[in-house]
């Protein structure tokens, strides 16, 4: 089953560009060694950037997402803070999961010079 995920959180103040793409590597790593040690359905998903916040969207399996959200509070949490589910959808049906659809085109769509958008992990 893959479930889809929302999450929110406060940047460090004063990172700079370096920081916020030592980020997305760092996110990326995470993504690619949690699907080798489960071999489950490759995780997928996308990372904005705002000036002083992110917004993670990850699809996986309920476990990944756990990992994940153990990631950010834990081992991430120098870099973010005072993260927040924003929602979490079950068993998205397999038509709707892929990261190439209408809320990544749209998500894509409505980028403005305040976001930078950072490509995960793509199935």
């Amino acid at each position: 089953m893959i479930h889809r995920i929302f999450i929110s959180s406060k940047l460090t103040s004063g990172l700079e560009k370096k920081d916020k793409k030592a980020l997305g590597s760092s996110i990326d790593k995470f993504l690619k060694n949690c699907q080798s040690q489960l071999s489950q359905e490759p995780p997928s998903g996308i990372l904005l950037m705002y000036n002083q916040h992110a917004l993670f969207c990850i699809e996986s399996s309920q476990e990944i997402i756990m990992l994940v959200m153990l990631e950010i509070i834990t081992n991430l949490s120098s870099i973010v803070s005072e993260s927040k589910v924003l929602s979490f959808t079950e068993n998205v049906p397999l038509a709707c999961s892929s990261m190439d659809g209408p809320m990544s085109r749209y998500l894509l769509g409505h980028l403005n010079r305040n976001m930078k958008l950072v490509t995960l992990y793509h199935r």
